[in-house]
């Protein structure tokens, strides 16, 4: 009877031993591994530069044109001129767009042209699938752009047109767009000064630009080659 209680005994020691480790291996399955675990790399560990990667699918193109906004000016402020981009597509939002550039010049007058001169461009375009540089970033490439050819004349209504270039879209090479939450420290301080146009951000210096991120309903446009910046707002209601 003392051999078989004893036996018992161990058995059920045998078992909590097996149930133990078997919990301890339960406990320590690893987890998925956390979003930007580079970030955290340990001292003097060299961080990875970002490096742009296809923005989910090719059917993510229309959602990623759906959620920015579908009108951008560049301009200074200063002066009659500016450049007009919009969105075009419909529904599909397929990266398509249109557009118009000006400049009034009313004391360039002639005997032809006494109403002065007016400088102009309407353009179309189409830009190609954006790629993600991180979260607040995109690179993307202007695919197409048409529009006529520069310095032809023409007179009407007492006013000399003179075609012109689409100015903010000359000399592409790579555009990014960057969303609200982007530091406006890593846009160059030449090219930030365009930001002083834009109707959130015209209360600031370029000083204290620097010190501000983009606000919750600016989007921007960087001709990186050029240095110039389109801004864009989406209405109110897109924010909720």
């Amino acid at each position: 009877m003392p051999k078989t209680w004893k036996a018992l005994a161990l058995s059920g020691a045998m078992l909590l031993t097996l149930c133990a480790c078997g919990g301890r291996d339960a406990a320590v399955t690893p987890s998925a591994p956390a979003e930007h675990t580079w970030n955290v790399s340990p001292p003097h560990t060299p961080v990875p530069e970002p490096t742009p990667t296809p923005f989910f699918s090719a059917a993510d193109k229309a959602y990623f044109f759906h959620r920015v906004p579908k009108h951008y000016s560049f301009l200074s402020g200063a002066g009659g001129w500016s450049t007009e981009l919009y969105m075009t597509g419909g529904e599909d939002y397929s990266g398509s767009f249109a557009g118009d550039y000006h400049d009034s010049d009313m004391g360039d007058v002639g005997e032809d042209y006494p109403n002065g001169t007016v400088y102009h461009c309407s353009f179309t375009g189409e830009f190609a699938q954006p790629e993600r540089l991180d979260e607040y970033s995109y690179s993307i490439i202007l695919e197409e752009l048409t529009y006529d050819p520069p310095e032809a004349e023409s007179i009407e209504d007492g006013v000399r047109y003179i075609t012109a270039g689409p100015y903010g879209l000359e000399n592409v090479g790579e555009l990014r767009i960057y969303f609200p939450g982007y530091p406006i420290k890593n846009i160059p301080e030449d090219d930030r000064v365009w930001l002083l146009s834009a109707p959130e951000l015209s209360e600031y210096t370029l000083d204290e630009l620097a010190e501000k991120e983009l606000p919750g309903n600016t989007y921007v446009i960087h001709n990186v080659n050029e240095g110039q910046l389109f801004f864009g707002s989406l209405p109110v209601f897109y924010l909720y």
